[in-house]
This record gives structure tokens, sequence and C-alpha cells, in this order.
């Protein structure tokens, strides 16, 4: 398993081991095509990243492992059904308004069955490799990732 990063707005003493604190898990795919990523516009509110670029997924439901939530949750929100994808990064952080602890699985998507279609009345756009990391409104915790999986080799201009 990948350790996960911390932020600074995640005190490193805050760990879901503590039992004590409200965790909350997610899996969520950066969707990758042609040296292009697919983002979705976060809905404004309270909820975390909100009016942000964030990538598509959700919260895990009981006894689910973060690679079904990943299929269930890339099915439900965009009609498609994921079949390449690997774990890219594991990061914690703590929502500022709520004090949960967020532990986030990030896959890298490259391949898929299906045409994708906004299902949940969400705004999509596909954002080239190379302008991604400009973008004024992204997660910062996407950004994050994307530069780690960039400079890695993971996803690049020959993605597929």
């Amino acid at each position: 398993m990948t350790e996960p990063k911390r932020f600074p707005w995640c005190p490193p003493e805050l760990s879901p081991a503590a039992g004590d604190l409200p965790v909350k898990t997610t899996a969520s795919a950066c969707v990758v095509d042609a040296g292009r990523v697919l983002l979705e516009k976060r809905p404004p509110g309270n909820k975390p990243a909100a009016g942000l670029w964030d990538t598509p997924g959700g919260h895990l439901e009981a006894g689910e492992t973060p690679e079904a939530a990943l299929v269930r949750e890339l099915e439900e929100e965009l009609g498609i059904r994921a079949t390449h994808f690997r774990l890219g990064t594991v990061q914690d952080e703590q929502d500022r308004p709520t004090g949960f602890l967020y532990r986030h699985y990030l896959f890298i998507l490259t391949r898929w069955t299906g045409k994708i279609t906004p299902r949940e009345g969400q705004h999509v756009a596909w954002f080239p490799l190379s302008e991604v990391l400009d973008l004024e409104d992204l997660n910062p915790l996407v950004g994050v990732a994307l530069g780690d999986f960039l400079r890695a080799g993971w996803i690049g201009e020959e993605s597929n």
C-alpha cells in the first residue's frame, strides 16, 4: 500500500489509526486520454473542494474497497466502466469546516468502456496536461498528484 501523503492542513497527530476521529474515505480517478485529463467542477457550497476542478469519484460505501468504489462511482457519475487503472497515490487531509479526516485514493484511469456522459448535472471538461497545473481553481490535492504523476512519467502526451 502507498504511504499517504500528508498536507499542511492535516496535522501530523491526526491519523485514521487514532480511532476516535471521524474518517471519510474516497476513491477518484485522473481520467487520462491523449495527453488530456478529465476534471469536474465541484458545485459551490460547504462541501470539500467546493467550486474547484476536481477528479470524478466519491465516498466508499460500507465494506467497499477503493477499487470497487472507483468503478461504481465512475459508472454512476460518468456512465463509463473502468477497465484499466492503477493506484497513483493516497492522500490524507483534514477538512477545515467539518474537522473530518479524509483519506483519498487517487487512481490513474487510462482505459474504459462507454461514452463519458455526466449523469449528475456536473460540469466536466478535458484539460491538456501541459496546462492543467496552471488552473487557478484546481483542487490543490489534485495539483500535487498530477505534478507527481507527470514527473514520474505515469501520465503524459502519449497516455491513452
